[in-house]
């Protein structure tokens, strides 16, 4: 549902900004976020 909505949005031809969360961890807060102006897949790190 989340990718439809997404779909949803791009095609009203309005500003927009979508929000997708990166892979979570239990490792320690780096403290900065990831900012792409076009689609990306997302490949988590190792």
């Amino acid at each position: 549902m989340k990718r439809e909505a997404d779909e949803y949005v791009c095609r009203r031809g309005m500003p927009y900004a979508i929000l997708r969360p990166g892979p979570l961890s239990d490792d320690a807060a780096r403290g900065t976020v990831a900012i792409a102006d076009e689609l990306t897949q997302h490949k988590p790190a190792v």
